[in-house]
C-alpha cells in the first residue's frame, strides 16, 4: 500500500524507494498516510483562492522537493516573486513529504536556521 501511495507523490520509482527505506522512515510515512484521512480538513487544501499578487513583507522560507509532482516549480517561483525577503531551497527529497527520508536532516536544519536568522 505504501508503494501505491508514494507513487502519487514522487517522480521516482516508488517500489525502489520503499525497498530501500529504513524502518524509521517507513513507519513515519505510514503514520502520515494514516493521518490524511481527516475528511473535510484535507479537502480544504484541495481548492482555495490565493491572495492577490501584492508583495508580502514577511520573511519566507520556500522549500520545494524536486521529485514532487504535486507542487509545480511555478508555485515556488510565484512565492519568490511575492516575498521580497525570502530564502528558496530546492531539495533532493524523495517525495512531497520533504521532511522525511534523505532530505529530513537538511529540512530541519534549514528551517531552524531560517527561524533563528529571521526571528531570533
Amino acid at each position: 500500500m505504501l508503494r501505491i501511495q508514494l507513487g502519487q507523490v514522487t517522480t521516482l520509482d516508488a517500489t525502489g524507494l520503499v525497498r530501500d527505506m529504513d524502518a524509521t522512515t517507513r513507519r513515519q510515512y505510514v503514520e502520515i498516510y494514516r493521518s490524511l484521512w481527516s475528511g473535510d480538513g484535507f479537502a480544504c487544501d484541495l481548492g482555495h483562492d490565493s491572495s492577490p499578487d501584492e508583495p508580502i513583507a514577511q520573511p519566507a522560507l520556500i522549500m520545494r522537493g524536486v521529485h514532487d509532482p504535486s507542487v509545480p516549480a511555478a508555485h515556488a517561483a510565484r512565492l519568490r516573486a511575492l516575498f521580497a525577503e525570502h530564502e528558496s531551497i530546492e531539495l533532493d527529497a524523495e517525495s512531497h513529504f520533504i521532511w522525511l527520508g534523505r532530505s529530513a536532516d537538511e529540512v530541519w536544519r534549514r528551517r531552524l536556521s531560517f527561524l533563528q536568522q529571521s526571528f531570533g
